[in-house]
């Protein structure tokens, strides 16, 4: 039982980055029509709150939907991937900031090889834009730990010693 509670965010901290790559990758194994068909109806609702004018190119727009939601999901496995790092870190001591780096691109590189089976295209910008959103991540959430743990040791220097 001890051996779990030890390791138990390490643990959490997995779990969380295998289901944010399922998740990836359920995404990449829908067809053309299926994934367009989600993206469009996404695209739909949200420029009916932001065009009330009809200014916005449709087809732009959900262009602009579909990498921004590559964007968005990959940034969340980074942030996950990162947060995987601290945990293991602290039980370890050593920080293991290329495997984060390395998996993430994995990740990228995998999910557009997925969709060369699904007759989708594969590109390597969509690549780029998918390891930029988790670099992203990586970098927002060493910002919050790095907070964190900065405001936890002033805290702990600031209070007097009884």
């Amino acid at each position: 039982m001890i051996y779990l509670r030890k390791y138990r965010y390490v643990i959490l901290c997995a779990i969380l980055c295998i289901l944010a790559a399922l998740f990836i990758f359920s995404n990449s194994c829908k067809n053309g029509e299926e994934s367009n068909a989600i993206s469009s109806g996404l695209a739909e609702s949200i420029l009916a709150l932001f065009n009330g004018n009809g200014n916005i190119d449709t087809a732009s727009f959900h262009k602009f939907i579909r990498k921004t939601a590559h964007f968005t999901e990959f940034a969340v496995l980074g942030a996950f991937l990162t947060l995987l790092m601290f945990s293991v870190e602290k039980i370890t001591g050593r920080y293991h900031v290329s495997a984060i780096f390395l998996s993430a691109l994995i990740t990228a590189v995998t999910d557009e090889f997925i969709q060369n089976f699904t007759g989708r295209s594969s590109m390597v910008s969509d690549v780029l834009i998918d390891f930029s959103g988790a670099v992203t991540g990586i970098l927002l959430a060493v910002l919050i730990v790095w907070q964190i743990r900065r405001s936890r040791k002033k805290k702990c220097v600031s209070e007097p010693i009884p």
